[in-house]
């Protein structure tokens, strides 16, 4: 197994430091896409076939989280996996079910994480 916790703007976390709005900038976030798109592509790598990746950052961003996913699935030809055998009942969706989980401070009473769950065909 392989975890990618991938640099990410932090924007789920804002709770907890508020000082990331004072430096986040919105013109840095292609530079972020891009690092993270070379980060997933090595991660995607190491995992042997049969293996599995779990991507996750920690936050709201939907061009980081799901955009990443996207990444995965078509540029790395990986094959997401349902979350659900791993999760409370109480966290199952309909993208739990595609293979990702965002959770959303407001709603999850947490800090916003998304996190993925991928196979190596």
């Amino acid at each position: 197994m392989v975890l990618a916790d991938v640099p990410c703007s932090g924007l789920g976390i804002i709770g907890k430091k508020p000082d990331i709005k004072l430096f986040f900038e919105k013109e840095n976030l292609k530079e972020l896409y891009e690092l993270q798109k070379k980060i997933l592509e090595n991660a995607a790598r190491y995992v042997k076939p049969g293996g599995v990746l779990i991507f996750s950052t920690c936050t709201l961003n939907k061009a980081e989280n799901e955009g990443g996913f996207e990444f995965l699935k078509t540029d790395c030809n990986m094959v997401p996996e349902s979350l659900d055998p791993y999760l409370s009942g109480k966290l199952h969706s309909e993208t739990t079910k595609q293979g990702y989980l965002q959770l959303l401070p407001h709603i999850h009473g947490t800090d916003g994480f998304f996190v993925s769950r991928f196979r190596k065909p």
